[in-house]
């Protein structure tokens, strides 16, 4: 019953409950309508004035496999698409992806990631999801024990939220800068945006401008994110109130209940 997708989905339900009730600020999170196993978000950094991602509006999603957090989820920023229906615009940066066969090791499998536009690379805030691991266990941690007493530390989908939000600060870049050039750890296929990452080395105002060049970042547009976007499918934020959260909690209860007696 402990591994069932019920009880897993009831985690990630209380996992998005806690964030709602002590949000990050510049973070918005909606869920699925019919799934807590993927999350739609936008974040917006207010300062430092100037820096080459604030006020731009990043709109993401996460995916949360059935082996979660066995292996990691799958994050991609969102971008638009264009008339024949590829995705493209997704916010430049060094570690999400900028084109099909881009780097691997992103969000999710290494495969997946490396064909899909916008994912995400987990691997420098959470190598524990890359590193081998044991036949028995899963990123050193056993799975019977870890879904029992909920996600790890360091795993967690709350966790993933914030790391997110925090590769889109100058600090983070500098110091990943600084760990890429000095050569500490298994820094192999970090970096997915080669370009990106030569901009934000030698030329910052011109990742500034390319960044800025594909996000509009005035009053209107932040009011459409919370519309329907342009993805695989239409997006729209959901206010989900107490009410709505205890009646699916009481629907996954149901669901664990009938999985235990099965």
């Amino acid at each position: 019953m402990m591994a069932s997708p019920s009880f897993r989905e009831q985690q990630l339900l209380i996992e998005f409950t806690t964030f709602r009730a002590t949000p990050l600020p510049g973070i918005y999170l909606s869920l699925h309508p019919t799934t807590p196993t993927i999350w739609y978000g936008a974040l917006f950094l207010r300062r430092p004035a100037g820096a080459i991602y604030t006020g731009v509006p990043i709109r993401f999603s996460i995916t949360f496999p059935k082996s979660y957090p066995a292996v990691p989820p799958f994050v991609v920023i969102l971008g638009e698409k264009d008339k024949d229906g590829r995705i493209v615009g997704a916010v430049r940066h060094p570690l999400v992806v900028r084109g099909r066969g881009g780097g691997g090791g992103g969000g999710g499998s290494g495969r997946m990631a490396a064909g899909y536009v916008g994912a995400v690379n987990l691997r420098p805030g959470f190598p524990g999801w890359f590193e081998p691991k044991s036949a028995n266990t899963s990123t050193g941690v056993s799975t019977a024990a870890s879904t029992a007493k909920g996600f790890p530390p360091g795993m967690s989908p709350v966790e993933v939220v914030y790391w997110l939000r925090s590769i889109f600060t100058e600090g983070y870049l500098t110091r990943l800068q600084a760990r890429v050039e000095g050569g500490t750890g298994d820094d192999g296929g970090v970096i997915v945006d080669e370009e990106a990452w030569e901009l934000w080395k030698s030329d910052r105002e011109g990742l500034r401008r390319l960044v800025r060049g594909g996000a509009s970042t005035g009053d209107e547009e932040e009011e459409q994110v919370f519309g329907e976007w342009e993805g695989d499918a239409p997006i729209r934020f959901l206010d989900l109130r107490r009410e709505a959260l205890d009646t699916i909690k009481e629907n996954l209860s149901r669901r664990v209940t009938l999985d235990g007696e099965s």
